[in-house]
């Protein structure tokens, strides 16, 4: 199961009333050149954050398409300056309107794919200060082009607000996603807080059986911090045992899935790369492995200089053999309440300056002594990974037992992610990444 869910908060004050719009639901387009190339945009921004993200310990994953669909509507109310810091921190090749409208193309193509909102969900919303007066152009372009629904808000309540924000999200997906907003993050002096949730669960093309699930070795080695320790006084250290970071196993032992089928694996100088597709082979789990003796930070390092579309065409042209795959199961929660850092360091830096360098013109008052400007982005996302693929829901499963194989015949080629590797889930026509990630241990909720 893959959710994310993640909101960004705006500051400051303003008066006058409020908009409320529905969204609409629309047919997706045969064809959409719009669509592929905000995929492109999603999967450049993906690898940009990534870069700012890598030197966080541990398990990491965020939703670049979820945040990009976050984004852009804030973008489309941002005037010179801070619109083009959009523009490059997001990837954009076309005006914010134009990849406002190939978002809206692209998502509901991919809904489609995933046939329908219980597979692939996606929702946005800005909340607005129950004063605040926005501009009618900014309406008309919030609802018409950025698909993105309008609600009202009392921020001066948190505990209120939040469960408003909360019930409507929940409402949105059906129950899939329950919480968007945190009480503790919101304040009277707030008038926009933008949000978007993206929800995915699927069940593999292929089930693994899980009968051939067992223990396994893991070598997380340095890429999960031993806990803290204070060290003991000089006159006290002579015959104690090592210190907790000398003395924590270099190996956690963790539940595998194995199962032998025909799969696309490509191998590139420092990572071997393995496509898991999910039902209906339109969407897939790509698990990037670092080769023998190359560190982690090296299949970072490819990532982040442009290497994501380089990895996934040695991956379509890849002809399926037989895999013998050795995968852990793993489940996270991932909490990123400080993304905004991540995003100035990418570029986006006027948005968060509250000295009035934000260029945010949405309202039409006066916001003298106030500018209006972006003060957080919390992202969060939850997702497990079992053997009936990213959701735990009852089917047949075929067992899948160890092969017997005759001398002409060549054995399945190994593939045992038995280290901290990368994953990806996308969508296999434009390899547009919903979700990117890096399990440093299975072990860690």
């Amino acid at each position: 199961m893959f959710r994310s869910s993640f909101c960004l908060v705006a500051g400051l004050a303003g008066c006058g009333w409020l908009f409320a719009v529905d969204a609409a639901v629309a047919p997706p387009a045969a064809e959409n050149p719009l669509a592929d190339e905000i995929a492109r945009s999603t999967n450049a921004f993906a690898a940009d954050l990534y870069a700012q993200l890598q030197t966080r310990p541990g398990n990491l994953a965020f939703a670049p398409l979820g945040l990009m669909q976050a984004l852009l509507p804030v973008a489309a109310g941002a005037g010179e300056g801070t619109r083009e810091e959009f523009a490059r921190v997001l990837h954009l090749g076309v005006p914010v309107p134009e990849a406002a409208d190939g978002l809206a193309a692209l998502t509901r193509r991919l809904q489609h794919e995933a046939g329908g909102a219980d597979t692939l969900d996606f929702a946005s919303a800005l909340w607005v200060r129950d004063s605040l007066e926005l501009r009618t152009e900014y309406v008309d372009l919030l609802w018409q082009r950025c698909r993105s629904e309008l609600r009202g808000a009392d921020f001066g309540r948190g505990a209120v607000a939040a469960h408003w924000m909360n019930r409507w999200i929940a409402d949105r997906t059906g129950g899939r996603v329950v919480r968007i907003a945190d009480e503790r993050t919101l304040g009277p002096e707030m008038c926009l807080v933008p949000g978007s949730a993206v929800y995915f669960e699927a069940e593999w093309l292929e089930s693994f059986d899980p009968q051939a699930t067992a223990p396994a070795i893991f070598h997380w080695k340095t890429e999960r911090a031993a806990p803290p320790v204070a060290p003991p006084a000089p006159s006290d250290t002579e015959g104690l045992p090592p210190t907790v970071s000398e003395s924590v196993p270099p190996v956690v032992e963790v539940p595998t899935m194995r199962r032998v089928g025909a799969l696309r694996l490509a191998a590139l100088p420092g990572v071997r790369l393995l496509e898991l597709p999910f039902r209906g082979d339109r969407f897939a789990l790509v698990v990037a492995l670092p080769s023998d003796g190359t560190p982690l930070a090296e299949v970072e390092a490819a990532l982040v200089a442009g290497r994501l579309a380089e990895w996934m065409d040695a991956l379509n042209k890849a002809a399926p053999r037989q895999i013998d795959v050795r995968l852990p199961r793993f489940r996270a929660a991932e909490t990123l309440p400080d993304l905004g850092d991540a995003l100035a360091a990418a570029g986006l830096r006027t948005a968060f300056n509250r000295e009035g360098a934000a260029n945010l013109d949405l309202c039409g008052v006066d916001l003298s002594g106030a500018p209006l400007h972006l003060t957080a982005v919390n992202h969060q996302v939850k997702f497990s990974l079992s053997e009936l693929g990213a959701r735990a829901a009852a089917t047949t499963v075929t067992p899948v037992h160890e092969p017997q194989y005759d001398r002409p015949v060549a054995p399945p080629t190994a593939f045992e992610v038995d280290r901290p590797f990368l994953f990806w889930v996308g969508e296999r026509q434009s390899g547009c990444v919903l979700f990117l990630g890096r399990v440093a241990d299975p072990g860690v909720d």
